[in-house]
């Protein structure tokens, strides 16, 4: 399972992203990861309304941070973008989990 995650926005505006590949990392690590994004139910999340409610938050709610999670694995294809007023339930163990391991990238 391949997972790229990259986070944008907040106050300073930062950008940063980090990618994991469950095939290098040890079995217990990739099992971990695996049961979070399968704990997440962001693969089963369907697209609401509140994408296209995404433009008019980041006008009126500057400082939010922005996320865009693509996961890739034998079973599914699978990317969604939200931000801090949509993250979906049930998602926010990844979520942190992903955020601990980014990095800054340049502009």
């Amino acid at each position: 399972m391949k997972i790229r995650f990259r986070q944008t926005g907040g106050f300073a505006n930062l950008i940063q992203s980090c990618e994991i590949d469950t095939k290098t990392l040890s079995p217990a690590r990739a099992a971990e990861i695996e049961n979070l994004v399968r704990n997440s139910g962001i693969l089963t999340v369907k697209i609401p309304f509140w994408r296209k409610v995404a433009r008019w938050q980041r006008i009126v709610a500057c400082d939010l941070f922005y996320y865009s999670i693509s996961i890739e694995s034998s079973e599914v294809t699978f990317s969604l973008a939200f931000d801090d007023s949509s993250i979906p339930d049930g998602s926010r163990p990844l979520l942190n989990y992903l955020k601990n391991r980014v990095r800054s990238q340049p502009r």
